[in-house]
């Protein structure tokens, strides 16, 4: 989803239930999203434009305790178990008032951590065609600014969707999509070489921003975000706003091409095969430059460079015959298929540390001792046989059947297939 321009959605519908889901097989344990795209309309052509600039906030916060609340509690808790309060009623004041914010901080890490974001998108759509060719062609462009410091996306897109109906009993549907993402986010100083995950694979989920996000919701506001000499404070685990104000980040650079074309054949009235094959290429860039932070005591974290490469083609190929027929109110539908698709994955992944100052991102300005290097590659293939069969009776009384069969190698040769069947029945009372 996050591939497909929202301008380009022309409808989403969601199969939840096992009847209407299980024609898609073992990918459909957890239901499916379809998504159509908008297609070009006969007539003559036309150009529109959409676009709009907005802010953005976040909505709601967590209502977190001051410290001079903070400070009350625990006095309370303290006085019903018998013990002298940890705090005197001078003590909670400076809380209160900020006189002295180096040793009674008050820290609102909310506050000091979520902006207002600004937000722009624009959209062109072409389209037009006659009765027997029509097409659709759009590109888009898309900016956010995070709502938190050094947060943004720069997303550019385009698409071309083409119907052609060479005789009345042959159709033919093409559509070629693209989507180009830069992200940029803040990391935390935990060191790459340590983490677990990461950025590419080996170092980095507990290098996200998300434990950012994390950390602004549990350090303590009698914590001084910044003493009055300028210098930052911290608990044992850093911290956040340090983090981000530091300049370490994140950059993303996504690519996706998606190809899919299909062609159908009327036999007869009633009698149809398609036949459809869709190509995706996707590239993931990822370069993670960590920055050491010093604190009021101490310091946090390593220079230190990672740059990841990711890569996976996925092919599919969709043969369906089709089988349509009404008699006497009776309402029949006969649907046979076979899915073939083939993934490919490739992911190399470069670290160092050591760097002369904090500004250097090459790889290479590391120290070749702290060097490390992994990568790794994984193909895997399914083959599917799939059926429906769908009837009603003048749109009353309705009742649908199917049936799926799938192959996968991710499992052994003996747990390879798995058959997945459902039926449904209805009656319509109006």
């Amino acid at each position: 989803m996050n591939d497909v321009n929202p301008n380009d959605v022309a409808s989403i519908s969601v199969l939840k239930d096992a009847a209407s889901s299980s024609i898609y097989g073992s990918k459909a344990a957890n239901g499916v999203i379809l998504i159509t795209t908008k297609r070009g309309q006969s007539g003559k052509a036309t150009i529109s434009y959409q676009g709009l600039v907005g802010t953005t906030k976040a909505t709601a916060y967590p209502k977190f305790m001051g410290s001079d609340e903070i400070a009350e509690k625990w006095n309370t808790v303290r006085k019903s178990v018998g013990l002298d309060p940890l705090y005197t009623d001078a003590e909670i004041q400076k809380f209160r008032d900020g006189s002295d914010p180096d040793n009674y901080a008050n820290t609102d890490w909310q506050g000091l951590l979520y902006k207002t974001g600004l937000q722009t998108n624009h959209n062109v759509t072409l389209q037009g065609g006659t009765d027997n060719a029509k097409y659709l062609a759009s590109v888009g462009y898309l900016y956010q600014r995070g709502i938190i410091d050094n947060y943004d996306k720069n997303q550019a897109s385009a698409r071309i969707n083409v119907d052609i109906n060479p005789t009345e009993k042959i159709e033919t549907s093409w559509s070629i999509n693209y989507m180009r993402q830069a992200i940029n986010e803040p990391m935390p100083a935990y060191n790459m070489s340590t983490g677990t995950g990461s950025y590419g694979g080996e170092f980095g989920s507990s290098n996200s921003v998300y434990q950012i996000l994390r950390q602004i919701n549990v350090i303590s506001p009698m914590i001084p975000y910044k003493y009055t000499d300028g210098s930052y404070g911290r608990i044992s685990d850093g911290n956040p706003i340090a983090w981000v104000e530091s300049g370490a980040s994140g950059n993303t650079i996504k690519s996706n091409l998606q190809g899919i074309g299909s062609i159908k054949v009327k036999f007869t009235k009633d009698f149809s095969v398609k036949a459809s094959a869709a190509y995706t290429k996707n590239e993931n860039e990822v370069a993670a430059h960590n920055k050491k932070v010093t604190y009021h005591a101490g310091t946090q974290g390593t220079t230190e460079v990672a740059y990841s490469t990711s890569n996976y083609e996925q092919s599919v190929l969709d043969i369906t015959p089709e089988y349509k027929t009404s008699i006497s109110g009776h309402n029949i539908n006969v649907l046979a298929g076979y899915h073939a698709e083939i993934y490919k994955y490739r992911y190399n992944m470069g670290y160092r540390t050591g760097m002369a100052n904090d500004i250097v991102t090459d790889i290479n300005a590391g120290s070749a001792s702290t060097a490390k290097a992994n990568g790794y590659t994984r193909e895997l293939a399914m083959l599917s046989w799939f059926g429906r069969i769908a009837y009603d009776y003048k749109g009353r009384y309705l009742f649908e059947a199917n049936a799926r069969y799938d192959g996968s190698s991710r499992f052994a040769d003996d747990n390879q297939w798995g058959f997945f069947p459902s039926f449904s029945a209805g009656w319509r009372f109006s």
